[in-house]
């Protein structure tokens, strides 16, 4: 079929081929922006908080709260910022072991797992509080407790409804206490605490943060980031190494003879 172009020619429909696969990728490639994913802030009316914290020192009085969240496109988070406050002596989160950030999938309007149980996360990343992706911020109580994690590699989370959960590992003795904020908003299920050595006589399951003395439904914090399906890099190194294989088979095949 291509038997009868010139060289010329052929040269020019090579261009508009490649021109059209690197416009595709690029509609592909390129992420719609949007900055703020998800936002539930600081409520304005009760910045009490409520225990959140892994005690290395305590284990039977470590207890997770997490709220859910849901993205009807795919998300690129890379920005997580959650306020909090300190008490019992704590003044930083500097003193923690690990700063820990969970995504668990939704099971019937709790989280599928907790940490140290059976079930993975979907995503989470432990860091020092002294790593690079961490800044940490004067929160309501004056304390060195609101925690922002700009990460090096987003979070690509597929279409669905998801619980968040952060916490620090630091011991009650050294570091004090630490805990989570409500917000105002009213959005999806009630936020849930876990408490899996039942130090706190609560039961060991998944049951709404109110238990603990909170008014709101839910816990705050913010996601940041893009959306949109960000092509794999494999994806993008199979489309240009066809895009090179069809100019060399181009010159191969009708530039010589």
């Amino acid at each position: 079929m291509l038997k009868g172009l010139s060289k010329e020619n052929l040269i020019s429909m090579l261009g508009l081929l490649g021109v059209i696969l690197l416009f595709t990728l690029a509609l592909v490639a390129k992420p719609v922006q949007a900055g703020v994913l998800w936002d539930q802030p600081l409520s304005v009316v009760n910045q009490s908080a409520y225990v959140n914290q892994d005690f290395p020192d305590f284990p039977a009085y470590s207890s997770f709260l997490a709220d859910d969240f849901a993205n009807a496109t795919p998300w690129n988070i890379s920005k997580i910022f959650v306020p909090g406050d300190l008490w019992n002596g704590g003044t930083t989160l500097g003193n923690a072991t690990y700063l820990n950030f969970l995504i668990y999938a939704n099971n019937a309007g709790i989280p599928a797992g907790y940490p140290g149980g059976e079930v993975s996360p979907q995503w989470s990343i432990s860091l020092l509080p002294t790593d690079p992706q961490i800044s940490l911020a004067n929160g309501s109580g004056g304390f060195l407790s609101n925690v922002a994690l700009s990460l090096t590699t987003v979070v690509s989370l597929p279409v669905g409804e998801w619980w968040f959960i952060f916490y620090p590992a630091m011991d009650f003795t050294s570091g004090g206490q630490y805990g989570r904020q409500p917000s105002d908003t009213t959005n999806d299920n009630t936020g849930q605490f876990i408490n899996p050595g039942g130090g706190f006589g609560y039961g060991t399951d998944w049951q709404p943060w109110t238990v603990l003395g909170a008014t709101q439904s839910d816990i705050a914090f913010r996601l940041e980031g893009t959306t949109g399906q960000v092509p794999e890099p494999a994806t993008m190194l199979l489309l240009g190494s066809g895009l090179l294989g069809l100019a060399g088979y181009g010159r191969k095949k009708f530039f010589k003879k």
